[in-house]
């Protein structure tokens, strides 16, 4: 049996209860809230977006904040021509399940590197400063406290920090414009140590990265520029991080821009030559600095291109190849063990950013504001992405969800098979993956609503799916919510799953059996419920309680006391006292203080007296316990038709407008056509809040 894989953005169902659930963000069986990261999205359409006031820096960081993952985007402003805002940078943290703005702090200078996440004594985010100006240019490091943004220290350095720090323990290593790498203390921002990478002035936007050997940190490599008027190659240095003293010193062609990768013991570095334009990758041992192949992969213009062919990025590295960007509007693949190439793909831009690969997808932006997705193993294209501007952040991958910036200051979380259901799921069922396959064979078929035959083909795809990967029971809950699928078959389907999976999962079985006998009275098919219930009562005999709401289809007026009537039957062997619970778009949670006793197969109505506040879900939950002293709790969701608030409008001045309403309730459109000194609305249930205006 294949585990189930609760792929983001393609998961059609409930992780608290299972129920089909393709759509929205909240399920509408138990009201479980959905995070909008995991929500199924329309095709080619973001997840969410989010802004930042600067360019977005080359390098995103993911770190955890309060048990949650966060998005640490540094960011830059260099001001052009007219432009009257000064230079400025800064860093923002976003909410990765949402994209909102947990905290925004700007540090003074432009960010062009990226974040590094510090986690000594306290989370901290640390960020190199750049401003270019003659020579080495100015720059600092700066921590950033990760819970509150607060500025907790900043030490200037002889040069311009072009590239993100790096991290090891207490240690933060940062390559200035001076020519030195510079060790910090991450506690206090304390230099520690200053190592000469070369002996002059040179921009070096590569990070340092470290060298390890099982888990240990052997050395420190730092990547520079070259200088064109006295033709000196750029350098990849590396230091001994016991003894601080180089270890070794390769030169390169042309220019390091992107951070060298480490993969396998092997050291792999891009760079670019102006004169001609050319594009160099080399393979080296990071150990000894050997070079790995003959000759470095080289792309070289022709006499005549006008165009350039430098690569400005890193390399990515996945399965035995490398993925390079180059600025001749082509994404390359290369051998890691020959530098041979294996293909190569236009697209509609140079690419400055460093590909990532995600489920066999290669993913990268480009300068023409578009984010690209590529077969890896053949250069196909698979889909592109719109964003409206440049793209130099290079993307980051966290539970298949693919994270970039542009430099316009947008920053988007796009799905890896960005809303493509039928076309992902092709590829998922290659791949053998059978049960992410299923889910996005289901969400193809409801996304289908022109073809009729290929939306029910794309949904039997799916339930075969489920039920040979060893989960019939999630192929019943699909079927169950197709609208030309009949009771009796559906229980049926119920009945069936739970045969298949009682030997693994007796508590599974159970449940199934008591759906499936409420798919056979909804058929009026009494004697199969019996059966089923004979059978769920065998395996347990613990009660089982589904709920009905009697009122739910009246309306309710908002703010106003009113009635409603619910019946509870218990199709268990035991009896259950049940205490019951009333929350969601209420004023006030109401509760039941004595329990309500209902028999082996018996069935109780009740009365509530409760006030909605607005449109929603009505969320009932029932917690109860059995003869053998366990306790059981189930959530259930109610879609509320109360009528909407009219507008209020004051046409005439008044010293002050106070307004009412119910806590959850949608706000009410309020139009000031006089003068107010004073505007205040009361959430009833919540705290208050008042607006001057």
């Amino acid at each position: 049996m294949d585990d189930p894989i609760h792929n983001r953005a393609g998961y059609p169902f409930c992780p608290s209860c299972s129920a089909y659930f393709p759509s929205g963000t909240a399920c509408p069986e138990c009201g479980q809230p959905r995070l909008l990261l995991d929500t199924p999205a329309a095709p080619n359409t973001p997840v969410w977006r989010a802004e930042v006031p600067g360019s977005v820096a080359v390098q995103l960081a993911i770190a955890r904040c309060d048990g949650k993952p966060v998005l640490a985007a540094a960011w830059g402003h260099t001001p052009r021509r007219t432009d009257l805002r000064p230079a400025d940078g800064g860093v923002t943290l976003l909410n990765l399940a949402d994209g909102s703005t947990i905290w925004q702090e700007s540090v003074g200078m432009p960010v062009e590197g990226g974040a590094a996440i510090a986690d000594t004594e306290g989370a901290r985010i640390v960020v190199g400063t750049a401003a270019r100006w003659i020579g080495a240019g100015e720059g600092a490091v700066v921590a950033l406290d990760l819970q509150t943004g607060k500025v907790e220290w900043r030490t200037p350095l002889g040069g311009a920090v072009r590239g993100s720090p790096a991290v090891d323990g207490v240690r933060v290593y940062a390559a200035a414009g001076d020519g030195l790498l510079y060790c910090l203390d991450a506690r206090n921002g304390h230099i520690v140590q200053r190592l000469q990478v070369c002996g002059h002035p040179t921009p070096v936007p590569a990070s340092p990265i470290f060298v390890t050997e099982r888990g240990v940190v052997q050395s420190i490599i730092v990547a520079t520029y070259g200088r064109t008027h006295d033709r000196t190659d750029g350098q990849v240095v590396a230091f001994d991080s016991d003894s601080s003293c180089k270890s070794w010193e390769f030169g390169v062609a042309g220019n390091v821009r992107g951070t060298p990768v480490q993969a396998d013991g092997k050291l792999y570095v891009t760079a670019f030559h102006d004169y001609p334009s050319t594009g160099l990758l080399y393979a080296l041992d990071a150990r000894t600095r050997r070079a790995i192949w003959r000759e470095p992969f080289t792309v070289l213009g022709q006499p005549g291109d006008r165009g350039s062919f430098g690569f400005p990025a890193s390399a990515g590295v996945d399965g035995g190849l490398l993925y390079v960007g180059c600025l001749n509007h082509r994404l390359y693949a290369i051998r890691a063990a020959t530098g041979e190439p294996a293909w190569n793909q236009e697209v509609g831009a140079g690419i400055a950013t460093t590909p990532v690969v995600v489920r066999g997808l290669v993913v990268f932006g480009a300068n023409d504001g578009k984010v690209y997705a590529l077969d890896a193993t053949t250069g196909s294209l698979f889909w592109k992405c719109e964003l409206g501007a440049p793209l130099l952040t290079s993307p980051i991958a966290y539970d298949d969800t693919i994270f970039i910036g542009s430099d316009a200051g947008a920053i988007v979380a796009l799905p890896w098979h960005l809303g493509h259901y039928a076309e992902s799921a092709l590829r998922e069922e290659q791949r053998g993956s059978r049960p992410v396959a299923a889910g996005l064979w289901a969400l193809a078929g409801e996304m289908e609503s022109a073809d009729y035959a290929r939306k029910r083909k794309y949904i039997e795809r799916a339930r075969a799916l489920f039920t040979s990967a060893g989960h019939p029971d999630l192929a019943a809950r699909l079927l169950r919510a197709q609208l030309w699928a009949k009771p009796a078959e559906v229980g049926r389907e119920f009945q069936s799953a739970a045969q298949l999976v009682v030997g693994r999962d007796r508590a599974l079985a159970v449940e199934l059996l008591y759906e499936a006998a409420e798919c056979f009275d909804e058929a009026e098919l009494f004697g199969e419920v019996q059966e089923c219930e004979r059978q769920a009562s065998l395996l347990d005999p613990a009660p089982r309680l589904t709920l009905r709401c009697l009122t739910a289809e009246r309306q309710f007026e908002p703010d106003q006391q009113a009635p409603i009537a619910f019946e509870i039957k218990n199709r268990g062997k035991s009896e259950a006292e049940v205490f019951i619970r009333l929350g969601g778009v209420l004023a006030q949670p109401i509760w039941t203080t004595e329990p309500l006793r209902i028999g082996a197969h018996g069935s109780s109505e009740f009365i509530l007296e409760m006030v909605p506040t607005g449109a929603g879900n009505l969320m009932v939950e029932l917690t109860y316990r059995d003869d053998r002293g366990r306790d059981h709790h189930e959530q259930k969701a109610f879609p509320l038709n109360v009528r909407a608030a009219p507008d209020i409008v004051t046409e005439d001045d008044a010293g002050a407008v106070i307004v009412r309403t119910g806590a959850g309730a949608p706000a009410p459109r309020i139009r000031v056509k006089g003068m107010v000194g004073l505007l205040r609305v009361e959430i009833i249930g919540s705290r208050t809040q008042a607006a001057d205006s």
